[in-house]
């Protein structure tokens, strides 16, 4: 795995937008509609427990890590490409996948449009990033 030739801070630094992604979108633009439909309680989103935004986190990592694993053997790779790369892995792979379980689930499209849009979006800016930020020549 060419873990070595990845440029960490573009990894990193696209983990922590993805994440904080998350938290504009669940918290802020999406909050409302988003507990409504998952019928969850402001009691359950606010119990303190730690353990939620840890795995979030850690699956920040992952997603920036695999695209980046990904993208490092692309030798023209750029913003546009990385972002092209991860709108495809967020519609062709995880959002696809997840409107079946909401169907089979019978869960409102409207969730699926939320809890998938946050994915796509974030796939797309985790590529945007990796893809367009590579190491400089004199490092």
């Amino acid at each position: 795995m060419p873990v070595d030739k990845i440029y960490h801070p573009a990894a990193l630094l696209s983990a922590l937008a993805y994440y904080l992604l998350g938290l504009l979108w669940y918290g802020l633009l999406f909050r409302t509609d988003w507990m409504g439909l998952a019928h969850l309680s402001p009691t359950f989103v606010n119990s303190g427990d730690p353990v939620p935004p840890i795995v979030a986190a850690a699956v920040s990592l992952v997603l920036a890590y695999v695209v980046a694993i990904a993208l490092v053997r692309d030798e023209r790779r750029s913003v546009i490409r990385g972002a092209r790369f991860g709108l495809f892995m967020g519609v062709g792979l995880v959002a696809s996948s997840m409107l079946v379980n909401y169907l089979f689930e019978g869960r409102p499209v409207v969730l699926w449009l939320i809890n998938a849009g946050y994915v796509v979006l974030g796939l797309t800016m985790i590529g945007a990033i990796v893809g367009g930020w590579k190491k400089s020549a004199a490092t």
